[in-house]
Parts: C-alpha cells; sequence; structure tokens
C-alpha cells in the first residue's frame, strides 16, 4: 500500500473531510489517502501574497511528516510550497496546476485554463511559461468570482464555466479546457458532459500523476 498526504494549504479543515471522500474515490485500491491543512495561512490563496502567507504552514506539515509518506499534493492549483518543500523530502511533491499542465500538453496542441478571478492570471501565465508550454497554451479566462464565492451560486456559478469554455474553444482554439482552481472540483463531471474537449480536474489528475510516481520508485 501507498501513502499519500493531501495538503489544504489553507487555515481552516473545512474542505478535509470533502476532500478525503473525493480523493479515494479517485484513488487506487493500493492508495491510502490522508488529509489535512495548515495551522496558520490565509483561507483561501488568491494572490502571490496568500501563497507567501502559506509556505511557512507548508512547510512544517511536510517537515512534521517527511518519513510518514510516500508522496504529497500540495492541493492548490497555483502550488506553493511544492519546490521548497521538496527540499525537505525523498518522495514525490507535486501541486495540481503544472502537473496538469504537462497532461494537456499530452492531449492537445493548445489548451485553456479556467481561472475564478483575474488577480491569478499573471501567476497562472507565469507558471506555463516556467515549465516552457507557451507554444501549447491558449490563455486563460477568469469567471470574475473569489474561491468563497464559487459554491455560493452554483448556478451562476455553472453558467459563467460554461461561458469561459465557449470563449476558450471559440476564441482562443482551445482544445482541452483546465480548472484552475481545485474549488471548482464540484463542477467537473457536469460539465464534462456537456461539452466536447477533454476537461482536465486538476486534484484528481494530480492524484494519479501522485500514484504513478510513488510506483515508479519501489
Amino acid at each position: 500500500m501507498k501513502n499519500i498526504l493531501i495538503v489544504n494549504p489553507i487555515a481552516t479543515d473545512e474542505w478535509n473531510e470533502y476532500d478525503k471522500e473525493y480523493f479515494m474515490k479517485n484513488a487506487s485500491e493500493m492508495t491510502n489517502v490522508y488529509v489535512t491543512n495548515i495551522d496558520k495561512g490565509p483561507k483561501t490563496i488568491e494572490s502571490v501574497e496568500d501563497e507567501v502567507e502559506a509556505v511557512p504552514g507548508i512547510l512544517k506539515v511536510i517537515k512534521e511528516n517527511k518519513n510518514n509518506y510516500d508522496g504529497f499534493l500540495i492541493n492548490c492549483f497555483l502550488g506553493p510550497g511544492v519546490e521548497e518543500a521538496r527540499k525537505f523530502v525523498s518522495v514525490p511533491v507535486i501541486g495540481p496546476g503544472i502537473t496538469s499542465f504537462y497532461i494537456a500538453s499530452l492531449l492537445c496542441d493548445n489548451f485553456g485554463i479556467i481561472s475564478p478571478g483575474k488577480e491569478v492570471i499573471e501567476i497562472v501565465n507565469k507558471m506555463v511559461h516556467s515549465v516552457k508550454l507557451e507554444n501549447k497554451f491558449a490563455g486563460v479566462v477568469e469567471l470574475n468570482l473569489g474561491v468563497d464565492d464559487l459554491l455560493v451560486d452554483t448556478e451562476i456559478t455553472k453558467a459563467r464555466i460554461i461561458s469561459a469554455v465557449s470563449r476558450l474553444i471559440d476564441n482562443l482554439k482551445a482544445e482541452a479546457i483546465i480548472f484552475g482552481c481545485t474549488g471548482l472540483v464540484s463542477f467537473a463531471e457536469e460539465i464534462k458532459s456537456e461539452i466536447d474537449v477533454p476537461l482536465i480536474e486538476p486534484a484528481a489528475v494530480s492524484l494519479k500523476v501522485l500514484e504513478m510516481l510513488t510506483n515508479l520508485r519501489t
């Protein structure tokens, strides 16, 4: 059995139970999934400042658990603290955003990203540049919603997602769509059934990649 720790890089445990259920549903039979959150830091991550604030708590969790798990997933699309955390462990540490970029690049020649708000668009652009996938990047379309607003009125959020998908496909010629926030996870199945291009839900995709990476180390 492989043991994987999902680190929610926010200072609240309100998503832990839901996330554990979701990840266990997507995990293989040979994977145990555990979920935790940081003690101190932001309640959501929607800016560079939020990322910076989250990193100390993330590293604290990694250091305390470095000998207990076969892999770590920092459960935020922006992947705060991933590079820093890798310095403290000899097992894989990944984030959903860059992992999703790589998977999308295998599926198509032009992927697009849906982001909750405008604040993170520049961060996402830098992330794509950091892995040199600009030639396969259609662009980002925002929902004009904060992370905390995504589930306030799910019909509004869904309508904005569909509109964003249309803009990415019709205007930017995207051939695959990435949800640019793990907070959109509950919309994935329904949206998949309504669009004609692949939809990458980064949390589940990253879990499967992490399982593969841990298996390659055995």
